[in-house]
């Protein structure tokens, strides 16, 4: 039996229609089905120590859903863990292009950054994640960290402190303090027997 255009035209429409629906559906939401259980994958290669295994599912998710924020992040933390800095670097900032106000992201990033010695690039992050996160006492621990490492214990201890304003209890900034404090101590001891 043939059918006549009058029956095929709008059929193939139809399919057209539903067809395109469906791409721009999984644009919208990323194709979040693939990449999700890609995701969820990764994560559970993590929790059993196969990282090689969460590398590649954590590939896949980000391949099958570029906007996938928490992949990004993840990947990153996982290339971090190989050694794989300037990889992670990108996948962080992808992750913050993609959700600006993801603040794991930047503090991730930071601490990437400096852990290569860009410096400037990891205070650059924490300025504008304290513009961003200004209650954040975790941003202020981590960026009085990256000050301490560079020597600047000064600067540092009033990161902690701004950290522990926020947050009394928090007991890594109060051991930073302690410590910033202790090389303070120990730099005035040093330029008073010169």
């Amino acid at each position: 039996m043939k059918l006549s255009n009058q029956i095929i035209k709008p059929i193939i429409a139809a399919v057209v229609v539903a067809a395109l629906a469906a791409a721009v559906y999984a644009v919208t939401t990323g194709g979040t089905k693939g990449a999700e259980h890609a995701y969820q994958r990764a994560n559970h290669a993590i929790k059993q120590g196969k990282v090689q295994d969460a590398l590649k599912y954590y590939k896949e998710a980000v391949r099958k859903n570029p906007k996938h924020v928490d992949a990004h992040n993840n990947l990153a933390n996982t290339l971090v863990s190989q050694g794989k800095l300037q990889d992670a670097i990108k996948h962080y900032r992808k992750a913050i292009e993609i959700k600006p106000d993801y603040i794991e992201a930047y503090n991730n990033l930071g601490i990437a950054l400096a852990s290569i010695e860009l410096y400037d690039d990891a205070t650059g992050i924490y300025d504008e994640a304290i513009k961003r996160f200004p209650k954040s006492s975790q941003i202020q621990n981590s960026y009085g960290a990256i000050l301490a490492q560079q020597g600047k214990f000064k600067e540092a201890e009033k990161r902690f402190m701004k950290a522990l304003k926020l947050q009394p209890d928090y007991e890594r900034a109060k051991q930073n303090l302690k410590l910033a404090r202790e090389q303070l101590t120990n730099a005035k001891s040093k330029s008073a027997k010169n």
